[in-house]
């Protein structure tokens, strides 16, 4: 029987999303609750973002998400901005209150007195920044369509959607979506000529892209069900148990590609792919300190680093490696072993649940984790 992974109390989380600080869930209340209203009030902003613990990136990334999904930051609960533009909101306290924000101690305020009078990007600026900020995320999103977690999400995404549990805005960057369809500002879908600058409801343009979006999602879960029975078919290859030759690792190949065009053909919104980003970083950390409790053990019955590494790496879903660090000649190593047997196991069965879990061996999993890494510090040095 297979040793189930020890989860920590911090990794406790809903199975579509990442375990996240206090902070975060208290933003996702104030986004539940956003969603119910269509707004938030700046106390409220402030509240889910106190001072000690915030920086003005993740204010930025709160704010955009609120936009994203529709939902205005207010003065208060009576303010006529209730029912108006989010953006304008923004501006408007920016604008009109500017007394204020120079006395403000308030995270959001003085986010927004400090944005402005950050000088402006002429437009060759923006574009050039804009496409690096892209080409970072476009990087990203292209790790994180390899995940099979990435995959689960977006199946139960599918059935919040087909069960009306869920607003197709709640996953999908609607206008992105639209664009990508090749509509003009929602004159096609008006029945009126595809030159005219005509505008369209978000409401609209949900109804529009719903259809097409489930039926992307019913094209990812069948192609992600083929490419299920191949990576259970290369598990199996890799304990000694059955095969997987070039023409599985072809097919397996051509489903992966075939899905990462499909989920990117979402256009997931920026919320849902942060999540999807701490999730897998989650992951990683636990993976990570698993290793590293490997790494001590080893060290302490003086291993050098780089020679666990060189048995190490390459060989972490490997059932056998016990068996085979036990048989190297170094008497280092087999102290390792013979001191730390029991505990050695334990921790490689938890790798190896882990492995499981998240559906990809290790190694596989780490270099993604790394793609996403990278990516998402090349937009983040773009947008500073």
């Amino acid at each position: 029987m297979a040793t189930k992974l020890k989860k920590q109390p911090e990794e406790k989380a809903q199975a579509d999303a990442p375990v996240i600080d206090s902070v975060g869930a208290s933003v996702l209340k104030l986004i539940e609750r956003g969603k119910e209203r269509g707004y938030v009030t700046y106390d409220e902003l402030n509240a889910a973002l106190p001072q000690e613990k915030v920086s003005s990136e993740q204010i930025e990334d709160t704010m955009t998400q609120l936009s994203e999904l529709g939902i205005n930051v207010v003065e208060n609960e009576d303010t006529d901005e209730a029912g108006g533009d989010a953006a304008k909101a923004v501006v408007t306290a920016a604008n009109d209150d500017v007394e204020d924000l120079g006395r403000t101690d308030d995270p959001v305020r003085m986010y927004l007195r400090e944005m402005g009078g950050v000088e402006l990007l002429s437009r060759e600026g923006e574009i050039a920044i804009a496409k690096r900020i892209e080409a970072g995320q476009e990087k990203m999103i292209s790790a994180i369509c390899e995940s099979p977690l990435t995959f689960r999400a977006m199946l139960s995404w599918r059935e919040g959607l087909r069960n009306h549990e869920m607003l197709l805005r709640e996953v999908v960057d609607l206008e992105a979506a639209y664009t990508g369809t090749g509509k003009t500002n929602g004159a096609a879908a008006n029945g009126e000529d595809g030159s005219e600058e005509v505008s369209m409801s978000v409401a609209a343009m949900e109804e529009w892209l719903r259809p097409r979006s489930l039926k992307t999602f019913d094209d990812i879960a069948a192609t992600h069900a083929k490419l299920v029975k191949l990576r259970a078919r290369r598990a199996e290859a890799s304990a000694g148990r059955g095969s997987f030759g070039k023409i599985s690792a072809k097919n397996m190949e051509k489903h992966t590609e075939d899905i990462v065009k499909h989920v990117k053909s979402v256009r997931m919104n920026g919320f849902r792919i942060e999540q999807l980003v701490q999730e897998l970083y989650t992951y990683n950390k636990t993976l990570l300190g698993l290793e590293g409790r490997l790494l001590r053990m080893a060290t302490k019955s003086k291993i050098r680093r780089d020679d666990f590494l060189g048995q190490y790496l390459g060989h972490e879903n490997n059932p056998r490696w016990l068996n085979r660090v036990s048989r190297l000649t170094d008497k280092n190593w087999k102290a390792f072993v013979k001191n730390n047997r029991d505990e050695i196991r334990e921790l490689r069965a938890q790798i190896g649940a882990l492995s499981n879990e998240i559906g990809m061996p290790v190694n596989e999993f780490r270099q993604l984790v790394g793609e996403v890494q990278r990516g998402e510090r090349e937009a983040s040095r773009a947008k500073k």
